[in-house]
């Protein structure tokens, strides 16, 4: 969050601190060339902040909007190198510049490893640490102070932290940074990758089981081909977990773990999926099955979207559209999940559940795994909305 500038307060007596709202509390920094530290208006007085809120006072303006006069002023007593220096950071900006006010060491850390300057400067902001504490920490070298930070996790280095890549500095990445740093388990996942991409890091959750496959550790080395994927990812990832427990293979994560790319989970994926349709499967399922009816659909169909009552429809659903709907049988026998044949506009599956007070569509696919295009997206919620305004 950035200091705007409609927070900011003209005031006629002093110009030199900057005075702003944040967060229905008035705020006033003062100087570079004084001490640069944050107070707070409290009790009809100024009382000095130890915590650094979590803003960003340099950012970039909007085109075609002239800089205002307040910030402006601020920030020309500023270095410009420190200027620089601290702009990339949307998160603990406050405290990196004022570490970087009071500590040259700070400086050179800026130089040579920002993202260690910012691991130290979320612990003046969250005040685990005094300021005292973390200009005093700053001054030793990079190895002892990551062993200063991190006791607990062996693995990390001033090496692998230099590997870290980042985009917008933002709260998102520094939480995911977070997560790899404070976890001794993620650490060993990435150890071996070249450069890490916290950015694209941050949108897998921290997934310990999808870290551990060399085809993810390539992807969040590739932001652009990394963000659209991830969803497709997660679930052609856990389609083939779900899918090898139901078909009881052993060891399935030596396979998924020798998949290098994307294509060839997909390959496994298609693989185990056309098994799953054997026939002999089935007819050992129906041996061992004491009912081989499904449970009775969760809501009623229409001519177009038609349920699937049986186990040999389940079977031949599958069957006709090169998916692995069958491997949901213990789901749709236990009556978790009921499916439904999409007959138009395009030939499709639905895993249909009940949520709290409602029905929900799990899974909607087409041919071979195929997404549905918007037409068949538009006719299946008019369905939903009748079936959910119908009274049990």
């Amino acid at each position: 969050m950035k200091i705007r500038d409609r927070d900011l307060i003209h005031h006629r007596k002093d110009q030199d601190c900057l005075y702003f709202k944040a967060d229905g509390a008035a705020l006033c920094l003062s100087p570079w060339n004084a001490d640069f530290r944050c107070h707070c208006w409290i009790d009809q007085k100024w009382m000095p902040v130890d915590r650094f809120p979590g803003l960003r006072l340099i950012f970039t303006p909007p085109r075609f909007r002239k800089p205002c006069s307040l910030r402006q002023r601020f920030l020309d007593r500023i270095p410009e190198e420190i200027r620089e220096l601290a702009r990339p950071f949307r998160w603990h900006q406050l405290s990196i510049l004022r570490l970087m006010r009071f500590t040259p060491y700070a400086i050179d850390l800026a130089h040579s490893n920002p993202i260690l300057l910012w691991l130290i400067a979320e612990l003046v902001s969250t005040g685990n640490m005094t300021f005292k504490e973390c200009r005093e920490l700053i001054q030793l070298k990079q190895k002892q102070i990551v062993k200063r930070l991190y006791p607990y996790n062996p693995s990390l280095s001033v090496k692998f932290i230099k590997r870290f890549q980042m985009v917008d500095y933002d709260f998102n990445e520094f939480l995911a940074l977070k997560k790899v740093t404070g976890n001794t388990a993620i650490t060993l996942h990435l150890l071996h990758c070249g450069t890490i991409n916290l950015k694209s890091l941050a949108c897998s959750e921290m997934n310990e089981e999808l870290l551990s496959c060399a085809f993810f550790k390539k992807l969040i080395r590739e932001q652009e081909t990394f963000n659209p994927l991830y969803k497709r990812i997660r679930e052609e990832f856990y389609e083939c977990l779900r899918i090898a427990e139901f078909m009881e293979k052993r060891n399935p994560w030596q396979a998924l773990k020798r998949c290098s790319d994307y294509k060839q989970l997909l390959r496994l994926h298609v693989k185990w999926a056309n098994e799953v349709t054997d026939e002999q499967k089935l007819a050992e399922f129906m041996k061992r099955k004491k009912t081989p009816d499904l449970a009775p659909p969760k809501a009623p169909g229409t001519d177009t979207i038609v349920p699937i009552t049986t186990v040999h429809e389940l079977f031949e659903e599958g069957e006709e559209l090169s998916h692995c709907v069958f491997s949901y049988l213990n789901e749709a026998s236990s009556g978790a999940l009921s499916f439904y044949k999409v007959l138009w506009p395009e030939r499709g599956t639905i895993a249909l559940s009940r949520g709290y007070d409602n029905f929900v569509v799990q899974e909607f696919k087409l041919h071979q795994n195929k997404e549905p295009g918007e037409l068949s997206w538009d006719t299946i919620s008019a369905w939903l909305k009748e079936i959910n305004s119908t009274p049990d």
